[in-house]
């Protein structure tokens, strides 16, 4: 019996050890190459409770609400990647899909597949060799100065000599056009210092540091006035074509003007969990054949986008015929090309 336990006992450590030779190997190959993600069948839903009210006026127990219903597609590097969509659409939860920042735990489902280059399944130890994620709200130090808090997030985080940690420090602060406000600290809600867009600049900064292959954002330009937000933009946009050091772009973005929108490579469009477009930015417009809808050559298209795509909740009728509409037309006309360039690409 203790040969058998003793058995069992070397083959847990070999599996464990099997494991980590395979993140090992596949951030080492990662860490040498552009990063792809694609997702096929992306399901999402959470089990809610009723509350005693509702039981009480025939609610069952709980329900199941389903976020995300079957959604494909892709993310290239060397791309900006906008995923828009109304209020409940599902962005943010795919955003957090992508980053493996969901787990399955009791009152969740999730289902389908997310693939980095082809050949390897996402898991949170190999996002974090090759990606790092801009929250909305950042956490930095109010009483650190801009390169403070980048050269404290480099500190922690890069294995190498503090001069090769201060040389990149300098480079995040000049490719971020953070050099006016370098040695000013960055403020707090009460005392604020440094404008919105630096501060969110930096958050930006810290995240890079590591020099990620792929780069995630939850609603970057929330809270900052039109010019700025084209500004962070422009930045991202930039960030993603650098030559020799093109990356993966991803955010989520509510409702951009159309110069902002004008730095989106590639859209993913979602409605009521739904993708209802999935292309180059530029293209979008004449998709939906805004011109002749608006009956004007300059409307920002995200405005129509929101407009056509919102939902009011609960759902009536005519906001399900509309989406199945958008729904039917992308599975007979888009879909198939995604599916087909999800391979070529």
């Amino acid at each position: 019996m203790l040969e058998r336990a003793g058995s069992r006992t070397s083959s847990i450590h070999s599996m464990k050890n099997d494991r980590k030779s395979l993140v090992s190997q596949q951030s080492h190959l990662l860490g040498t190459e552009k990063v792809k993600i694609s997702f096929e069948n992306l399901r999402y839903a959470v089990t809610l409770k009723s509350t005693k009210e509702q039981i009480r006026f025939g609610a069952p127990p709980t329900r199941e609400l389903e976020i995300l219903k079957g959604v494909t597609g892709y993310c290239l590097p060397g791309q900006t990647t906008f995923i828009m969509g109304a209020s409940g659409a599902g962005k943010t939860s795919l955003l957090n899909l992508l980053s493996d920042r969901i787990g399955e735990k009791p009152g969740t489902s999730i289902t389908g597949n997310i693939i980095v280059n082809d050949r390897y399944k996402l898991n949170s130890q190999l996002f974090a060799n090759y990606a790092s994620y801009v929250m909305q709200d950042d956490v930095i130090f109010a009483y650190f100065t801009v390169r403070e808090a980048l050269t404290f997030a480099a500190r922690l985080k890069l294995n190498c000599s503090v001069e090769e940690q201060d040389r990149r420090v300098q480079e995040l602060i000049e490719d971020l056009g953070l050099s006016e406000c370098a040695e000013t600290i960055v403020g707090s809600v009460l005392k604020k210092t440094i404008s919105g867009g630096e501060r969110k600049r930096t958050a930006i900064g810290v995240e890079l540091i590591t020099d990620p292959k792929c780069v995630l954002l939850d609603e970057p330009t929330s809270g900052l006035d039109s010019f700025t937000a084209v500004r962070i933009v422009k930045t991202l946009h930039k960030l993603a074509h650098k030559k020799g050091k093109e990356r993966t772009v991803i955010c989520t973005i509510h409702q951009p003007s159309s110069d902002a929108f004008t730095f989106c490579d590639r859209l993913l469009l979602l409605a009521d969990g739904h993708l209802v477009y999935q292309g180059p930015g530029s293209e979008s417009g004449d998709y939906f054949d805004i011109k002749n809808k608006c009956n004007t050559a300059n409307r920002n298209p995200c405005d129509f986008f929101m407009r056509e795509l919102s939902i009011n909740y609960p759902k009536k009728k005519a906001d399900d015929e509309r989406i199945s509409y958008y729904l039917e037309r992308y599975n007979k006309e888009q879909l198939p090309v995604v599916l087909r360039e999800m391979k070529e690409f």
